[in-house]
């Protein structure tokens, strides 16, 4: 994440040009960086009570290189976001998937995530949330894959 210019700090976040901002910026899920063209996806896989109903997405894999994500509640194929996930290879814009078990980790902690990659658009169902299907450049190792796809059935 820090080669997009975002680094994680104990007292906020560090852009490149070195200003900073609070860590609630990349909270909702999806952190967009407009100087490289990229979208980075935060996936939480077991979200749980402490989600509201309106963020619990269901994300997982549907196979090691593809994987199913809901966009957050208020993009459809008609807003700008929608319309850039959806023309993902025409507009150029790349599409960054990190995930993570659950937000609630051992002894307080909060797990990390693990960046699985770029990604590319494939297809497209819904709106409000949008239902879509991101085929990964490199598969995922075989327990990520395993822990993503579970999530899917329960």
């Amino acid at each position: 994440m820090g080669a997009i210019g975002w680094a994680h700090l104990s007292t906020g976040s560090i852009n490149a040009d070195g200003s900073s901002r609070a860590p609630e910026a990349a909270l909702e899920g999806v952190f967009r960086s407009e100087p490289e063209d990229i979208d980075l996806f935060l996936v939480t896989l077991e979200k749980g009570d402490h989600f509201s109903p309106s963020t619990r997405f269901h994300d997982y894999a549907i196979s090691d290189r593809l994987f199913h994500w809901e966009s957050q509640s208020k993009t459809s194929p008609d807003t700008p976001v929608g319309k850039r996930y959806l023309n993902q290879a025409q507009v150029g814009n790349d599409i960054l998937i990190a995930v993570r078990e659950s937000s609630q980790g051992s002894y307080g902690f909060t797990p990390h995530f693990k960046l699985l990659g770029l990604a590319d658009f494939v297809s497209s169902k819904g709106s409000k949330p949008m239902k879509v299907i991101w085929k990964l450049r490199t598969a995922m190792d075989v327990q990520t894959y395993k822990t993503a796809a579970a999530v899917k059935v329960s």
